[in-house]
């Protein structure tokens, strides 16, 4: 594959996109310098419909959009189900979650665990675990789109690749702060929905006769009753919808900071609540969005005439597709809605992370407000470059089917997470000793499932997608019995702190 095959015209697209996003972040840099609320939170101007579109392109990453078509290509139509379950939980972050973190005065979620169990210890646990975790998402993330970058221009230096992409996003996120992040979100969230349709309009005019979802079912890809039985170590549909679906969702609305600082960035709390009700027809659309970009590529690969090089792996499928079939101009533009997809998932992370470290671990009593901007800079920048050298590794070792592996980190890294947040929010009766025994037990289950060190056992065998629902279970359920072991909170020192203190104030005065 000669790389000078690809056009100017779509060198010019990918050009015109490089040149706009680092243009229009470097609009934001003024604001950054007047104080830390601006540079983290946009002076909590950002309008509903960005802060909305933020947090959609924000969970919406180039593991979505290069790997999640790619292991439907492999594993049927189950696999574009996850995102269903998301739909619900949005409904119930809006009723239960977000009238408590706008009450909070705290600039993160994990400043909220340390003002919610009078320790601050929860907040250094949160914030590290945050971090780490969002290390490896930037790494991860800009892996994939390096793949695309390999097979475009497979003379170029792999090293070379990854940094070009990884450091362009750096330059404008450190440069913005959050509302530059957000706005580019936006913007690049509209253009990922623009690719998304190209690929499946191309790759969907080699439909054959027997029809598509004869084609699916003769390819044994379709939806079957098997793709309904319960399974542990399966994946089925209950794994995907529920496990996935709704509880690593769950450390995404609750636990992640890079989605509860959009909370804290509109201009009210009904603002805020709008933000998360305008993902849910955006859900229900990438769930049928990526489930045809699967199907299309499963249609086209086997009956168009044109089938997979031995060479190309599963991950390298999209890339290889608009590399090679997508016609001229329309192959840049869907190039450039993975970098959209790759960009504005990387910014938030790099941003949040920069949030997070600047105020949780730095400096969380420190009132300089330009102090906390200047290290929000320096972190920005270093984040960067970590996840960027992980992409290299990544490139280096290889990884199989990426969705699969980011499904297990999220569970592995947000499980305990998400289960304190939890307990914090609705069981008043835990105070730090039962968040203790929540956020060790989870933390435990999940060095369990993954066995880092190699010890001499095997656990038990659990679907990736699943690892979030059995840490945050067994997080919960050690939480709560420890509620009733050790002293509960008094009532007036949970003001503002728990769900039932919101609906039902007079009950802490």
């Amino acid at each position: 594959m000669d790389s000078t095959s690809w056009s100017w015209v779509n060198w010019l697209v990918v050009a015109l996109y490089l040149i706009g996003v680092l243009g229009f972040g470097f609009l934001f840099t003024k604001s950054k310098t007047k104080s830390s609320k601006e540079y983290f939170l946009g002076g909590a101007r950002i309008p509903a419909w960005v802060s909305g579109l933020s947090i959609y392109s924000t969970m919406l990453s180039s593991i979505s959009y290069i790997a999640l078509p790619a292991s439907i290509f492999r594993n049927g139509l189950i696999v574009g189900t996850a995102s269903l379950g998301t739909i619900p939980l949005a409904f119930w972050v809006v009723r239960y979650v977000i009238p408590v973190f706008r009450r909070v005065d705290a600039l993160t979620g994990y400043e909220y665990l340390e003002k919610r169990f009078k320790s601050r210890f929860f907040r250094y646990v949160g914030a590290l675990a945050f971090s780490l975790f969002h290390l490896a998402r930037i790494g991860l993330v800009l892996y994939l789109p390096a793949i695309a970058l390999m097979i475009i221009f497979p003379g170029t230096s792999v090293i070379t690749l990854t940094i070009v992409t990884g450091l362009v996003c750096v330059a404008y996120t450190t440069a913005s702060g959050i509302a530059g992040v957000a706005w580019l979100d936006a913007i690049q969230a509209i253009i990922l929905l623009v690719g998304m349709l190209i690929m499946i309009v191309v790759a969907f005019a080699h439909i054959p006769e027997i029809g598509l979802w004869g084609a699916l079912q003769e390819q044994g890809k379709a939806y079957s009753a098997n793709n309904f039985t319960f399974r542990l170590a399966g994946d089925s549909i209950w794994a995907l919808v529920i496990g996935h679906g709704i509880f690593s969702s769950v450390y995404s609305y609750i636990g992640s900071q890079d989605v509860i600082q959009r909370y804290s960035i509109t201009p009210t709390e009904q603002e805020a609540k709008k933000a998360v009700l305008f993902n849910v027809p955006l859900l229900f659309v990438s769930v049928v969005m990526f489930t045809l970009m699967g199907a299309a590529l499963i249609i086209f690969f086997n009956y168009s005439g044109n089938t997979l090089p031995e060479d190309i792996s599963g991950n390298a499928i999209v890339p290889y597709f608009i590399f090679k079939f997508l016609p001229v101009g329309l192959s840049g533009l869907v190039i450039v809605g993975i970098l959209a997809a790759t960009q504005s998932t990387v910014s938030s992370s790099i941003n949040s992370l920069a949030t997070c470290v600047a105020n949780d671990i730095v400096c969380p009593n420190s009132s300089d407000d330009k102090f906390k901007v200047v290290v929000g800079l320096v972190a920005s920048a270093g984040a960067g470059l970590l996840g960027t050298a992980l992409a290299y590794y990544l490139i280096l070792e290889g990884q199989g089917d990426a969705f699969k592996l980011f499904a297990g980190l999220t569970g592995l890294f947000g499980g305990p997470l998400a289960a304190i947040f939890l307990l914090a929010l609705f069981c008043d009766r835990a105070g730090k000793e039962a968040g203790l025994a929540c956020l060790l037990s989870a933390i435990a289950f999940s060095f369990y499932l993954a066995n880092p060190l190699k010890l001499g056992y095997t656990p038990i065998e659990v679907s990736p997608f699943l690892n979030a629902l059995a840490i945050i279970g067994v997080g919960l359920v050690a939480g709560i019995i420890a509620s009733f072991i050790f002293p509960a909170p008094k009532k007036e020192s949970l003001q503002n702190l728990t769900y039932s203190s919101i609906k039902s104030p007079n009950l802490t005065k």
